[in-house]
């Protein structure tokens, strides 16, 4: 059985990512706003991020959404609602 190579690019905004998308990326990975790491990246919010899985989906493609920083035992909550409300298919726009 032959394994497909995915190309796989990172994205620091909406627009690098629909840019990787248009060049080609089978998928993208990207941070939320409250648990990226990256400091100059113009991560989206929950509703960003929503759009951006309705976008990359609509192409085909996929998007992993990544968590940058330790999560602390008093905000784990807040991480786990975040994702439970992404992840969730009846709740995206």
């Amino acid at each position: 059985m032959k394994k497909k190579v995915e190309i796989l690019a990172p994205a620091g905004s909406f627009d690098s990512m629909k840019a990787a998308v248009a060049a080609g990326a089978d998928a993208v990975y990207m941070g939320g706003s409250r648990f990226g790491a990256r400091a100059y990246a113009e991560n989206p919010d929950e509703t960003g991020m929503l759009e951006a899985i309705n976008y990359v989906h609509l192409h085909g493609r996929q998007l992993y959404m990544t968590v940058n920083t330790l999560v602390k035992e008093t905000r784990w909550m807040t991480y786990t609602t975040i994702c439970f409300r992404i992840t969730r298919r009846d709740w995206m726009p």
